[in-house]
């Protein structure tokens, strides 16, 4: 069974060649096998929307959560995935250049916190209430697809 929340925008770059702005948009992603399955993990998924390129950091990033962290380096990110290319110290990315697995219960913890911060590639992320809903939602789904692995 797959899992999916539609884009959440999640960053905004302004500058760039001819005053563009680039943004960066997350979706959450979770499957596993079988009818009725609960998953252990999803995957977060960030694109650059629309064709335009963006300069980042590194795509190396980590979400705070009333005080725990969540952290996730570039190599990981980036396993697999052809939107990165590295150009002396800056990672220019287009279309889907992160993806970042997280368990279920610290995406349950990011989705319900009162204290949320995050960045990737050295840009911050902007995780408001939109998005701590559409987590809710995605998680709520989860939970009625059938009985959790975990025993409650």
């Amino acid at each position: 069974m797959r899992y999916e929340t539609g884009p959440f925008t999640v960053s905004q770059s302004s500058g760039g060649s001819y005053g563009s702005s680039s943004t960066i948009d997350m979706r959450v992603v979770a499957q596993c096998e079988g009818r009725n399955c609960t998953p252990d993990a999803a995957k977060l998924v960030f694109s650059v929307r629309g064709g335009q390129e963006l300069g980042l950091s590194g795509v190396n990033g980590q979400i705070t959560a009333d005080g725990s962290v969540f952290d996730w380096s570039s190599a990981s990110a980036k396993a697999n995935l052809p939107g990165t290319v590295a150009d002396n110290e800056v990672n220019r990315v287009l279309g889907t250049f992160a993806t970042v697995e997280i368990g279920i219960d610290k995406l349950r913890q990011i989705a319900t916190a009162s204290s949320l911060k995050g960045s990737i590639g050295g840009m911050p992320l902007r995780l408001d209430s939109a998005v701590q809903s559409g987590l809710l939602a995605f998680l709520e789904k989860i939970d009625q697809a059938g009985p959790s692995s975990s025993g409650n």
